[in-house]
C-alpha cells in the first residue's frame, strides 16, 4: 500500500517539477537575448557570437563582418519586451519586440540551449529586421540603372512594378527609345535615408541624368514595393520626379 501511495505521489510531483524547471529557465532566455543586444550595441562582435547558433572557427569572422555591416546600416537595437517564453527541454521560443531604425518589429525567436547559453540564428532574426532590406533596396536601384545603361531593357523590367505579358514589350520599346534616341543615361550618385516598412520602402536617391546632351544632378524620393522578393518601383514616377 505504501509503495502505491509513493508511486502516485511521484507521478503527481514529476510534472510539477518539470514545469518548475522550465519556468526557472525563462530569466536565462531573457538574459541571453539581452546579452546579445548589449554586446551588439557595444560593438563587441566577439561576444555577440557567443549567443549565436552555428558559429565555427570558419564562420566566425564572416558573421562578425555581417554584424558590423548591419550595425553600420541600422544603428543600435533596443529590446522593448520579451514575452511568451515557452521552453521544451533544450529548445525555447520567445516573442521579442525590438526597436530599430524607428520601427518596432515583433519577432518570434527560436532558441537552443548549447553549453549553458540560449542561442539563436542571427540569419533568421535578421530576415525580419528592416535594416536587412537596405542592401536589397540599393541593389535593385543600381541593378535597374546598370541594365538601362547597358541596353538590357528586358532586365530593366525586372525592377519595375506593374509589368505584365501584355505591356512588357511596350515598356522595353519606350526604354530603348529613351536610351537610343534621346541619349538617356543615369548615374547613381548616392542612395540615402532608406526607410522600410514591411513590403514598402522609400529611398532618397541622387541621380546624375544625361538627356539629349544635357546633364543634371537631381535628388528624388523614390517609393519602392517588394514583389516576388525584388524591390521594384514605377519608371513613370521616376521620370516624373526627374522632370519636376
Amino acid at each position: 500500500m505504501r509503495k502505491l501511495v509513493l508511486a502516485i505521489a511521484l507521478l503527481v510531483a514529476i510534472p510539477v517539477m518539470l514545469v518548475g524547471c522550465a519556468k526557472s529557465q525563462v530569466p536565462a532566455v531573457k538574459d541571453d537575448i539581452n546579452g546579445f543586444v548589449t554586446a551588439y550595441n557595444d560593438g563587441d562582435l566577439e561576444k555577440c557570437t557567443d549567443y549565436l547558433l552555428g558559429i565555427t572557427d570558419q564562420t566566425k569572422d564572416v558573421m562578425k563582418g555581417d554584424l558590423a555591416l548591419y550595425h553600420q546600416i541600422g544603428g543600435n537595437i533596443e529590446v522593448s519586451s520579451v514575452k511568451d517564453v515557452k521552453i521544451d527541454k533544450s529548445t525555447a521560443t520567445a516573442s521579442v519586440t525590438l526597436t530599430t531604425m524607428g520601427k518596432e518589429p515583433t519577432i518570434e525567436f527560436a532558441l537552443t540551449k548549447e553549453d549553458g547559453t540560449w542561442k539563436f540564428s542571427w540569419t533568421a532574426v535578421l530576415a525580419t529586421l528592416p535594416q536587412a532590406q537596405v542592401p536589397a533596396v540599393k541593389d535593385s536601384i543600381n541593378g535597374f540603372v546598370a541594365a538601362l545603361n547597358g541596353g538590357d531593357y528586358e532586365k530593366c523590367t525586372d525592377y519595375l512594378v506593374g509589368i505584365t505579358d501584355e505591356n512588357s514589350d511596350n515598356i522595353t520599346t519606350q526604354l530603348k527609345g529613351l536610351k537610343e534616341q534621346y541619349q538617356l543615361s543615369i548615374e547613381v550618385v548616392s542612395i540615402e535615408e532608406i526607410s522600410v516598412d514591411g513590403s514598402s520602402a522609400t529611398a532618397k536617391v541622387t541621380l546624375k541624368v544625361t538627356f539629349m546632351g544635357q546633364t543634371m544632378e537631381q535628388p528624388i524620393v523614390l517609393p519602392l514595393t517588394k514583389v516576388d522578393g525584388t524591390w521594384k518601383f514605377s519608371f513613370g514616377e521616376l521620370l516624373a520626379s526627374l522632370t519636376q
